[in-house]
């Protein structure tokens, strides 16, 4: 399965937040989606968010670039 992609480089919060959570809850079940900012306190929103909302998900520092968090998507939700 492939990687999704999402650059939030230079946004600033809360709108990345809200992007990773319409993406997310989009997302197919086992999907992937990487995120990148430069930003710790975009980083931790999200990993905070996504503990809370029991996503799968990974974090890697990248080489003073900022970050990149890995999320794994659940399915989507019924309505």
């Amino acid at each position: 399965m492939s990687t999704d992609s999402m650059d939030l480089i230079g946004e600033i919060c809360p709108i990345p937040l809200m992007k990773v959570r319409q993406r997310m809850e989009a997302a197919a079940a086992g999907e992937v989606v990487a995120v990148l900012t430069e930003q710790v306190h975009v980083a931790r929103n999200i990993i905070e968010w996504a503990q809370a909302a029991g996503y799968r998900y990974s974090l890697r520092e990248l080489a003073d670039t900022g970050w990149e968090i890995t999320l794994v998507g659940k399915g989507r939700r019924s309505s």
